[in-house]
């Protein structure tokens, strides 16, 4: 079949809309970018040659591009070529590498254009008529906002982690941008930083990759970048999400000359884990960004993300009607673009009440783990928290406790007993003697790299207090959130978010040594 069909065919079983995961080689093909490593060559501006600076980092780009960024910045601050850039980015001074970084992205703002070619125009005209549900990407130039102008951007790993996507008509800009010249992921340093917070966006990303297609454009499937982020994800999936995973990745390949087109399968071993993945190698990305056009929303995706986020800070919001408004539909889009329609009728008394009952004990955790600043925390402890099942009695109570600045005798009664002092609870009484017999004298770090997730969630509790480090703690139950709510070990992982919880928001006892 052909590989235009195919992948239409496969993209139209699914259902939901596919994601862009864009990587380097798309700019490179509509922007005529350099590679990493010539766009390193262009600024080698130093005593030494390019060559030099590869050697000595092993050939890794990223430890290269950390040994060019110091002896750049000694040429730039004295070129008068680069005047106007050190006036222009002034405000943009803030590490040693800034001055590479800047330079690089004054470049990239220079070529956002598309090369001057028929072929190139057809191809990018053809990819804007997908009303794109989402996107991700590595790259730091601006074309992905050219083409699909009114999503709104997230720049860095930290903007998606730290606000509140919604998942559709959004860019998310994982490495950085040109428009912020200090958000580019370049060097060594920039990238230890990236990998040691990843955990975190792989848990905003999970879904994205479990519920949607995922199409690449401009990878390799050896990718290292796609790896690591593969495996962040990994981490953090059941058995039954894995298999859900292995249907969604979907490679676009440009066929090398003389090479056949067609698609094939290929397997990627991430953690262990065989992930089969699809394939599709053309020399038609017309026909290629047509077909993944076909699997298309049924309103423009900017407009379901209004509306998404708007019915959001209805829920979400103690004044909702602040935010209400009658807008007639011509001035969100053409009528005929319209295929159904949302009535919503709000009483204004107690909205934000009847909202609150809405909001579930993962959105109880993951504003504790994220510093959600949406959730009104007196509407979460009177109304929402007294709502929830209490069966196990596993609720992070003392965040929003501290963000509403109450004591616990100032809240319902039914939600005192959480605030119960001391950390016994959060001991699992059958790990009590494995802790003291098998995991005395080993810290937090050991027991991640040894034990299994499970069996970690049960014996953090009995660590002492100095062999907790709560920034990791914190990582590890960002990584593995999604069993607390659909694995056998749930309870586990539970009593460990609350553990999180009492220590980093609890009461002062809070920090007497757990026992062994």
């Amino acid at each position: 079949m052909d590989p235009a069909e195919y992948l239409e065919q496969l993209l139209l079983k699914r259902p939901t809309s596919p994601f862009l995961f864009v990587g380097s080689g798309f700019s490179q093909r509509y922007l005529s970018l350099p590679t990493w490593e010539n766009l390193l060559r262009r600024f080698c501006k130093g005593a030494s040659p390019f060559e030099y600076y590869l050697a000595s980092s092993d050939g890794k780009l990223p430890k290269c591009a950390s040994l060019i960024s110091k002896d750049f910045a000694e040429y730039w601050w004295k070129a008068p070529e680069a005047a106007d850039q050190r006036e222009k980015y002034k405000a943009h001074l803030k590490g040693a590498s800034s001055p590479l970084k800047i330079a690089i992205a004054d470049f990239l703002t220079t070529r956002g254009k598309p090369v001057a070619d028929s072929a190139i125009r057809a191809e990018l005209e053809a990819l804007r008529a997908f009303n794109a549900e989402g996107i991700i990407t590595t790259n730091w130039d601006q074309l992905l906002e050219d083409l699909f102008p009114g999503y709104k951007i997230y720049v860095g790993q930290q903007s998606v982690v730290r606000q509140t996507p919604q998942n559709i008509a959004e860019i998310y800009k994982i490495h950085g941008c040109c428009s912020d010249p200090n958000s580019l992921v370049l060097t060594e340093e920039d990238y230890g930083i990236f990998k040691e917070k990843q955990a975190y966006l792989a848990a905003k990303l999970i879904t994205i990759f479990v519920e949607h297609p995922v199409v690449f454009l401009g990878y390799s499937v050896s990718d290292r970048n796609i790896l690591d982020l593969l495996e962040s994800i990994l981490r953090g999936l059941g058995s039954e999400e894995i298999h859900k995973l292995q249907e969604n990745l979907i490679f676009v390949q440009r066929a090398k000359p003389g090479r056949p087109v067609g698609v094939k399968e290929t397997i990627l071993v991430v953690e262990g884990t065989q992930l089969p993945v699809t394939n599709i190698i053309t020399d038609n990305f017309v026909s290629v960004y047509g077909a993944i056009s076909k699997s298309k929303l049924k309103l423009p995706a900017r407009i379901l993300r209004f509306c998404k986020e708007q019915l959001y800070e209805i829920v979400a919001s103690k004044e909702p009607s602040e935010k209400l408004c009658l807008v007639d539909i011509e001035a969100i889009s053409r009528k005929g673009d319209v295929e159904f329609v949302v009535g919503i009728g709000v009483a204004k008394s107690r909205v934000g009440e009847r909202g609150y009952r809405g909001v579930n004990l993962r959105d109880l955790c993951l504003a504790m783990l994220h510093g959600e600043p949406r959730l009104d925390p007196d509407l979460v402890l009177d109304v929402t928290i007294p709502t929830l099942d209490f069966k196990n009695n596993f609720v992070p109570v003392h965040f929003f406790l501290k963000a509403a600045c109450r004591n616990p005798d100032k809240i319902n009664e039914s939600v005192q007993r959480l605030c119960a002092p001391g950390i016994e609870k959060f001991c699992t009484k059958g790990y009590a003697g494995q802790a003291a017999k098998h995991f005395e004298g080993h810290d937090f770090d050991w027991l991640v790299a040894n034990l299994p997730p499970e069996k970690v969630a049960a014996c953090v509790p009995h660590l002492p207090l100095e062999k907790v480090p709560l920034e990791k703690l914190r990582a590890f139950i960002v990584t593995h959130l999604d069993r607390a709510f659909a694995d056998k070990y749930s309870t586990f992982y539970r009593k460990l978010i609350c553990y999180y919880d009492y220590l980093m928001f609890g009461p002062k006892e809070a920090a007497v040594a757990p026992p062994k």
